[in-house]
Protein backbone atom coordinates (compact mmCIF):
# COMPACT_ATOMS: atom_id res chain seq x y z
CA UNK A 1 0.00 0.00 0.00
CA UNK A 2 1.12 3.39 -0.85
CA UNK A 3 2.93 4.74 2.46
CA UNK A 4 2.66 8.50 1.26
CA UNK A 5 -0.51 8.62 0.51
CA UNK A 6 -4.12 6.88 0.66
CA UNK A 7 -5.09 3.91 -1.00
CA UNK A 8 -4.52 3.43 -4.23
CA UNK A 9 -8.07 2.13 -6.11
CA UNK A 10 -8.87 1.18 -9.70
CA UNK A 11 -12.69 1.09 -9.74
CA UNK A 12 -13.59 -1.39 -12.69
CA UNK A 13 -17.59 -0.27 -13.49
CA UNK A 14 -19.22 -2.31 -15.52
CA UNK A 15 -20.35 -1.15 -18.52
CA UNK A 16 -23.08 -2.03 -21.36
CA UNK A 17 -23.57 -0.26 -24.57
CA UNK A 18 -27.03 -0.17 -25.16
CA UNK A 19 -30.00 1.79 -23.11
CA UNK A 20 -30.75 2.65 -20.34
CA UNK A 21 -27.33 1.42 -19.45
CA UNK A 22 -25.90 3.89 -21.48
CA UNK A 23 -28.06 7.43 -20.50
CA UNK A 24 -27.55 5.45 -16.46
CA UNK A 25 -23.54 6.16 -17.45
CA UNK A 26 -23.62 8.60 -18.99
CA UNK A 27 -25.78 10.92 -17.13
CA UNK A 28 -25.82 9.45 -14.04
CA UNK A 29 -22.53 8.44 -13.21
CA UNK A 30 -20.06 10.46 -15.28
CA UNK A 31 -22.23 13.49 -13.79
CA UNK A 32 -21.72 12.66 -10.34
CA UNK A 33 -19.28 10.46 -8.54
CA UNK A 34 -17.27 9.23 -11.71
CA UNK A 35 -16.68 12.68 -13.37
CA UNK A 36 -12.76 13.33 -13.35
CA UNK A 37 -13.32 16.31 -10.82
CA UNK A 38 -14.83 14.04 -8.26
CA UNK A 39 -11.74 11.36 -8.50
CA UNK A 40 -9.81 11.64 -5.74
CA UNK A 41 -6.19 11.58 -5.87
CA UNK A 42 -5.11 7.31 -5.76
CA UNK A 43 -7.97 6.22 -6.90
CA UNK A 44 -8.75 5.54 -11.05
CA UNK A 45 -12.26 4.76 -12.59
CA UNK A 46 -12.24 2.70 -15.79
CA UNK A 47 -15.75 1.27 -17.75
CA UNK A 48 -15.35 -2.12 -18.91
CA UNK A 49 -17.52 -3.53 -21.41
CA UNK A 50 -18.15 -6.24 -24.18
CA UNK A 51 -18.22 -6.47 -28.43
CA UNK A 52 -21.75 -4.98 -28.85
CA UNK A 53 -23.35 -6.33 -32.31
CA UNK A 54 -25.29 -9.41 -30.74
CA UNK A 55 -28.96 -8.55 -30.20
CA UNK A 56 -30.65 -8.55 -26.70
CA UNK A 57 -31.70 -11.36 -26.56
CA UNK A 58 -28.15 -13.27 -27.08
CA UNK A 59 -27.43 -14.04 -23.27
CA UNK A 60 -30.48 -16.12 -22.74
CA UNK A 61 -29.96 -17.93 -26.12
CA UNK A 62 -26.27 -18.70 -24.83
CA UNK A 63 -27.17 -19.81 -21.57
CA UNK A 64 -30.11 -22.21 -22.99
CA UNK A 65 -27.69 -23.51 -25.69
CA UNK A 66 -24.71 -23.89 -22.90
CA UNK A 67 -27.02 -26.10 -20.95
CA UNK A 68 -28.98 -28.00 -23.57
CA UNK A 69 -25.91 -30.28 -24.40
CA UNK A 70 -22.53 -31.71 -23.12
CA UNK A 71 -21.51 -30.33 -26.38
CA UNK A 72 -23.07 -27.55 -26.31
CA UNK A 73 -21.27 -26.59 -23.12
CA UNK A 74 -18.15 -27.53 -24.21
CA UNK A 75 -18.23 -25.03 -26.63
CA UNK A 76 -19.43 -22.24 -24.69
CA UNK A 77 -16.85 -23.22 -21.98
CA UNK A 78 -14.42 -22.92 -24.91
CA UNK A 79 -15.98 -18.88 -26.46
CA UNK A 80 -15.82 -18.26 -22.77
CA UNK A 81 -12.17 -19.31 -22.18
CA UNK A 82 -11.07 -17.76 -25.22
CA UNK A 83 -12.88 -14.32 -25.00
CA UNK A 84 -11.41 -14.18 -20.92
CA UNK A 85 -7.67 -14.87 -22.35
CA UNK A 86 -8.10 -12.12 -25.34
CA UNK A 87 -7.23 -9.18 -24.08
CA UNK A 88 -8.94 -5.80 -23.74
CA UNK A 89 -8.25 -2.44 -24.99
CA UNK A 90 -8.26 0.84 -23.41
CA UNK A 91 -9.64 3.86 -25.18
CA UNK A 92 -9.45 6.73 -22.74
CA UNK A 93 -11.64 5.65 -19.41
CA UNK A 94 -13.27 2.91 -21.42
CA UNK A 95 -11.95 -0.70 -21.69
CA UNK A 96 -13.20 -3.01 -24.36
CA UNK A 97 -12.95 -6.64 -24.20
CA UNK A 98 -13.64 -9.06 -26.49
CA UNK A 99 -16.57 -11.10 -24.71
CA UNK A 100 -19.57 -10.89 -26.72
CA UNK A 101 -21.82 -8.35 -25.02
CA UNK A 102 -24.14 -10.65 -22.85
CA UNK A 103 -25.09 -11.54 -19.41
CA UNK A 104 -23.91 -15.10 -19.90
CA UNK A 105 -20.26 -14.03 -20.32
CA UNK A 106 -20.01 -11.05 -17.65
CA UNK A 107 -17.31 -13.71 -16.20
CA UNK A 108 -15.16 -13.77 -19.00
CA UNK A 109 -15.39 -10.65 -19.34
CA UNK A 110 -14.02 -9.43 -15.76
CA UNK A 111 -11.19 -12.10 -15.90
CA UNK A 112 -10.65 -9.96 -19.33
CA UNK A 113 -10.55 -6.59 -17.25
CA UNK A 114 -9.04 -8.16 -14.18
CA UNK A 115 -6.04 -9.87 -16.67
CA UNK A 116 -5.68 -5.98 -18.21
CA UNK A 117 -4.98 -4.70 -14.77
CA UNK A 118 -2.83 -7.31 -14.08
CA UNK A 119 -0.88 -6.82 -16.99
CA UNK A 120 0.21 -3.14 -15.24
CA UNK A 121 -1.56 -1.26 -18.10
CA UNK A 122 -3.67 0.05 -14.58
CA UNK A 123 -0.39 1.04 -13.60
CA UNK A 124 -0.28 1.10 -9.16
CA UNK A 125 -2.99 -0.04 -7.32
CA UNK A 126 -3.88 -1.41 -3.84
CA UNK A 127 -7.45 -3.09 -4.49
CA UNK A 128 -9.99 -3.26 -7.26
CA UNK A 129 -13.45 -2.13 -6.82
CA UNK A 130 -15.94 -4.13 -9.28
CA UNK A 131 -19.06 -1.51 -9.18
CA UNK A 132 -21.99 -1.63 -11.87
CA UNK A 133 -24.31 0.62 -13.64
CA UNK A 134 -26.14 1.27 -10.60
CA UNK A 135 -23.67 2.06 -8.19
CA UNK A 136 -22.98 5.09 -6.77
CA UNK A 137 -19.41 5.43 -4.78
CA UNK A 138 -18.00 8.10 -2.54
CA UNK A 139 -14.55 7.40 -3.54
CA UNK A 140 -12.72 9.25 -0.80
CA UNK A 141 -14.74 7.43 1.83
CA UNK A 142 -13.77 4.20 0.31
CA UNK A 143 -10.39 5.22 0.79
CA UNK A 144 -10.96 5.83 4.22
CA UNK A 145 -12.49 2.77 4.76
CA UNK A 146 -9.84 0.57 3.10
CA UNK A 147 -7.51 1.94 5.58
CA UNK A 148 -8.88 -0.10 8.01
CA UNK A 149 -9.24 -3.30 5.44
CA UNK A 150 -6.29 -6.30 5.39
CA UNK A 151 -4.40 -5.33 2.52
CA UNK A 152 -3.72 -8.91 1.34
CA UNK A 153 -6.47 -11.72 1.65
CA UNK A 154 -9.30 -9.08 0.92
CA UNK A 155 -12.39 -10.09 -0.53
CA UNK A 156 -15.42 -7.54 0.81
CA UNK A 157 -18.35 -6.01 0.25
CA UNK A 158 -22.43 -6.51 0.59
CA UNK A 159 -23.01 -9.98 1.68
CA UNK A 160 -26.71 -9.87 1.10
CA UNK A 161 -29.02 -12.46 2.91
CA UNK A 162 -27.44 -16.21 2.27
CA UNK A 163 -28.09 -17.97 -0.36
CA UNK A 164 -30.91 -20.93 0.20
CA UNK A 165 -27.28 -23.21 -0.58
CA UNK A 166 -23.97 -22.37 -0.24
CA UNK A 167 -21.97 -20.12 1.75
CA UNK A 168 -22.82 -16.18 1.65
CA UNK A 169 -21.01 -14.47 -0.89
CA UNK A 170 -20.31 -10.47 -1.95
CA UNK A 171 -22.59 -9.18 -4.21
CA UNK A 172 -21.86 -7.77 -7.44
CA UNK A 173 -22.86 -4.22 -6.92
CA UNK A 174 -19.45 -3.54 -4.92
CA UNK A 175 -17.05 -6.75 -4.96
CA UNK A 176 -13.31 -5.06 -3.24
CA UNK A 177 -10.81 -7.13 -3.51
CA UNK A 178 -7.18 -6.36 -2.43
CA UNK A 179 -4.11 -6.53 -5.50
CA UNK A 180 -3.10 -9.69 -4.54
CA UNK A 181 -6.76 -11.15 -4.77
CA UNK A 182 -7.14 -9.51 -7.89
CA UNK A 183 -4.04 -11.15 -9.51
CA UNK A 184 -5.02 -14.56 -8.42
CA UNK A 185 -8.65 -13.93 -9.91
CA UNK A 186 -6.77 -13.11 -12.90
CA UNK A 187 -4.25 -15.77 -13.10
CA UNK A 188 -6.43 -18.86 -12.28
CA UNK A 189 -6.69 -20.66 -15.91
CA UNK A 190 -10.22 -22.64 -14.71
CA UNK A 191 -12.08 -24.16 -14.88
CA UNK A 192 -14.72 -21.52 -14.25
CA UNK A 193 -18.47 -21.56 -13.82
CA UNK A 194 -19.37 -20.61 -17.22
CA UNK A 195 -22.60 -18.91 -18.13
CA UNK A 196 -22.48 -17.95 -13.92
CA UNK A 197 -22.95 -14.61 -12.23
CA UNK A 198 -19.25 -13.15 -12.07
CA UNK A 199 -20.11 -12.35 -8.49
CA UNK A 200 -21.29 -15.52 -7.40
CA UNK A 201 -18.08 -17.14 -9.62
CA UNK A 202 -15.67 -15.65 -7.99
CA UNK A 203 -16.87 -16.94 -3.96
CA UNK A 204 -16.27 -20.75 -5.00
CA UNK A 205 -12.66 -19.39 -6.37
CA UNK A 206 -12.07 -17.56 -2.76
CA UNK A 207 -13.18 -19.59 -0.25
CA UNK A 208 -11.61 -22.57 -1.82
CA UNK A 209 -8.32 -20.46 -1.38
CA UNK A 210 -9.35 -20.27 2.26
CA UNK A 211 -10.56 -16.40 1.91
CA UNK A 212 -13.12 -15.12 3.97
CA UNK A 213 -15.98 -12.33 2.64
CA UNK A 214 -15.62 -9.54 4.63
CA UNK A 215 -19.45 -7.57 5.30
CA UNK A 216 -19.67 -3.99 4.05
CA UNK A 217 -22.32 -1.82 4.29
CA UNK A 218 -24.78 -0.76 1.28
CA UNK A 219 -27.33 2.20 1.45
CA UNK A 220 -30.63 1.72 -1.13
CA UNK A 221 -31.47 4.62 -2.98
CA UNK A 222 -34.42 3.03 -5.61
CA UNK A 223 -35.70 6.86 -6.48
CA UNK A 224 -35.14 10.83 -6.03
CA UNK A 225 -37.68 9.95 -3.21
CA UNK A 226 -35.41 7.34 -1.37
CA UNK A 227 -33.07 9.59 -1.87
CA UNK A 228 -34.71 12.46 0.44
CA UNK A 229 -35.82 10.68 3.24
CA UNK A 230 -32.48 9.10 4.08
CA UNK A 231 -31.31 9.94 7.48
CA UNK A 232 -28.35 12.52 7.38
CA UNK A 233 -25.72 10.17 9.17
CA UNK A 234 -26.51 7.43 6.70
CA UNK A 235 -25.82 9.49 3.41
CA UNK A 236 -22.93 11.00 5.91
CA UNK A 237 -21.26 7.69 5.97
CA UNK A 238 -22.15 5.32 3.34
CA UNK A 239 -19.44 5.16 0.94
CA UNK A 240 -21.07 3.14 -1.45
CA UNK A 241 -25.14 3.65 -2.55
CA UNK A 242 -27.10 0.99 -4.83
CA UNK A 243 -29.48 3.12 -7.36
CA UNK A 244 -30.92 0.45 -9.13
CA UNK A 245 -34.75 1.36 -10.16
CA UNK A 246 -37.69 -0.76 -8.90
CA UNK A 247 -40.35 -1.12 -11.91
CA UNK A 248 -40.71 -0.63 -15.60
CA UNK A 249 -38.64 2.84 -15.82
CA UNK A 250 -34.86 2.63 -14.98
CA UNK A 251 -34.38 6.18 -13.54
CA UNK A 252 -31.11 5.17 -11.65
CA UNK A 253 -29.43 8.07 -13.42
CA UNK A 254 -32.00 10.92 -11.92
CA UNK A 255 -31.40 9.09 -8.46
CA UNK A 256 -27.81 9.80 -8.90
CA UNK A 257 -28.52 13.29 -9.66
CA UNK A 258 -30.48 13.73 -6.58
CA UNK A 259 -27.85 12.16 -4.49
CA UNK A 260 -25.43 14.22 -5.83
CA UNK A 261 -26.84 16.98 -4.99
CA UNK A 262 -28.03 16.46 -1.38
CA UNK A 263 -24.58 15.20 -0.88
CA UNK A 264 -23.19 18.52 -2.09
CA UNK A 265 -25.62 20.28 0.14
CA UNK A 266 -24.15 18.58 3.39
CA UNK A 267 -20.42 18.10 2.59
Amino acid sequence: MAADGPPRILVLVLALDREPWRTIEREGQRRTWAAPENVPAGCRVIFYEGRTGLPAEAGRVLGRLARSSRAAGRAFAALSTRVAAAGATLEGDRLRTRAPEAYTLMLPKLLAALRWADSGAAGSFDYVLRANTSAYVVLDRLQELARGLPATACYAGWLGNPPPAGPPFVKGGGILLSRDVAEAVARDPGPWPWGAADDAALAPFLLGSGIEPISLPRTLARGPADVAALPEDELRSAFLFRCKSQGGARVDHLTMQALHARLGQTD
